[in-house]
């Protein structure tokens, strides 16, 4: 990936992270290089919590769970 793509993704990243306190990013496997699907969260250990990562739904389910997970954390 040439770098300005990178830099776009990492602003898009830094950008979502300074809006929601945190992202979630879905990898997915191709054909040549098959791969379980997962997705994992960064910006969380920002706020001293662990980063998290699900394996084996797919992105929006993932993403869906991940989102009540944090959600239910930040109840009092």
């Amino acid at each position: 990936m040439p770098n300005r793509a990178l830099n776009i993704m990492r602003d898009r990243i830094s950008q979502s992270i300074k809006r929601d306190g945190w992202m979630a990013l879905s990898i997915f496997g191709t054909a040549e290089h098959p791969s379980p699907t997962f997705t994992y969260t960064t910006g969380l250990t920002e706020k001293g919590w662990p980063e998290l990562i699900v394996f084996g739904v797919p992105g929006p389910v993932a993403h869906d769970m991940i989102s009540k997970i944090i959600a239910r954390s930040q109840k009092p």
